[in-house]
């Protein structure tokens, strides 16, 4: 009797490691929570990932899931940086945010913030919704109250980048709301 073996590689497996900076995106333009992760792609017997050969680590943008591939000098630049924030890495041109506390405003009106995206389950999944010039807006469709902002989280439909920001829109929200 022969048993056929099914063996397969290209699986791919990404594994989050932790938040690095608040980067500006070279392709969306927004600045965002850039995340590290791991990449490692596997050798499958039957289908079952069971032998990795080959893994490298990654920059993602939050928003458009844009990526910078990082050599193992810039890896090693990054690490040191969590370790350090006063060592900033070559590659990320000037010193940035930390992406644990949210600016309460753009760095400038070509640079809006990143607030949340409208995740798969949303009729408006993938679009932005950022803060420039004391206002909220919706990519593609214009400005947005706080409250608004609030609403779409409360029916489960917007990603966050981190929890504080999530706290700092809520607050928004309750400050605006007393003012109306």
């Amino acid at each position: 009797m022969i048993i056929p073996i099914v063996y397969g590689w290209g699986n791919v497996k990404r594994t989050y490691v932790t938040d690095v900076a608040r980067l500006t995106c070279p392709r969306c333009q927004v600045k965002g929570a850039w995340g590290l992760w791991r990449i490692t792609k596997r050798a499958t017997l039957y289908w079952i990932p069971v032998l990795p050969y080959s893994s490298h680590h990654v920059l993602f943008c939050p928003y458009c899931e844009a990526g910078i591939e990082l050599t193992r000098g810039q890896l090693r630049e990054v690490r040191a940086f969590l370790l350090d924030p006063s060592t900033v890495p070559s590659f990320f041109g000037s010193r940035p945010a930390s992406p644990k506390t949210p600016q309460t405003t753009p760095a400038s009106p070509r640079q809006p913030m990143a607030v949340a995206r409208f995740g798969p389950n949303s009729g408006w999944s993938g679009k932005a919704i950022t803060f420039e010039n004391e206002q909220f807006l919706l990519q593609g469709h214009g400005p947005l109250l706080a409250d608004h902002v609030v609403d779409y989280d409360r029916q489960g439909h917007l990603i966050w980048p981190y929890d504080g920001m999530r706290a700092w829109v809520y607050g928004k929200a309750t400050s605006t709301s007393v003012l109306r």
